[in-house]
């Protein structure tokens, strides 16, 4: 099975661009796909991101021993430190974050470990759906009332749903989505990485583009960030997207 993988950003109306991406491909055919959204100020936000990438990049391929889960875990906790190593010298950026989705592609396998809010996105057989856990006020009042734990009235009272529960920011990180096992892909299956800002769509026309007939992973990523841009309002974020089509042979998708 063939992995097509691309990636772009826009930096939409902000003054920086705060997003980082690393995606990295080995003779073996595993990948590795590293998306942070930076927050804490234009500057702050930058080393944040960038940081976290290239930290977490660097510990993952030294860990080359550990299974894939617990290599994307180790380079977790490494990114973490780098990022209070850096907080600790330079005062000034104290209070700098980074969402953080990481994910390991092999044959057929996908893991991932991610922190925050930034979305992954399946489609297969033309249905569209996220995969990993969404770490804001919002999706945990949703569980708590889900599971009886918490009243509708409660759960909107006095809160930002959209607020974060959990960063990544050089301190305990309480809030990780790790899946025990690996996800099975399926020829066909294309994924969407996605800063917060590409969510200027809905995922009904993200899923609309991801679907188009034989598109590459590369005409994906276009597509989707020329339609951000057409829809973008005066404070647009900035928007980084990487798109995954799982082919066999190159082979043309079934109807």
């Amino acid at each position: 099975m063939l992995t097509d993988v691309a990636w772009g950003q826009i930096q939409g109306n902000r003054k920086s661009q705060q997003d980082a991406v690393v995606c990295l491909s080995w003779p073996t055919g595993s990948h590795l796909l590293l998306l942070a959204d930076g927050m804490g100020g234009h500057v702050g936000g930058e080393v944040a991101s960038r940081t976290v990438v290239e930290s977490f990049r660097d510990a993952f391929i030294q860990a080359s021993d550990l299974g894939a889960r617990d290599r994307l875990l180790a380079a977790l906790q490494v990114s973490n430190f780098a990022l209070f190593d850096r907080v600790t010298s330079e005062p000034d950026l104290e209070g700098m974050g980074t969402t953080l989705i990481a994910a390991t592609i092999k044959g057929d396998a996908l893991n991932w470990v991610s922190v925050g809010d930034s979305p992954m996105w399946l489609l297969r057989n033309h249905e569209f759906r996220r995969l990993n856990a969404i770490h804001t006020v919002g999706a945990v009042l949703d569980e708590r009332v889900t599971l009886g734990q918490q009243s509708e009235y409660q759960e909107t009272t006095g809160m930002n749903r959209s607020d974060l529960v959990e960063a990544v920011c050089g301190q305990d990180i309480n809030w990780v989505d790790a899946p025990s096992s690996h996800f099975s892909l399926r020829p066909d299956d294309r994924l969407l990485l996605a800063s917060d800002g590409v969510e200027t769509c809905s995922n009904d026309v993200l899923r609309e583009i991801a679907d188009a007939e034989d598109g590459s992973s590369a005409d994906i990523v276009e597509a989707i960030l020329r339609e951000v841009e057409k829809r973008a309002g005066p404070a647009q974020d900035n928007s980084t997207v990487i798109a995954v089509r799982l082919v066999v042979n190159g082979s043309r998708r079934s109807p």
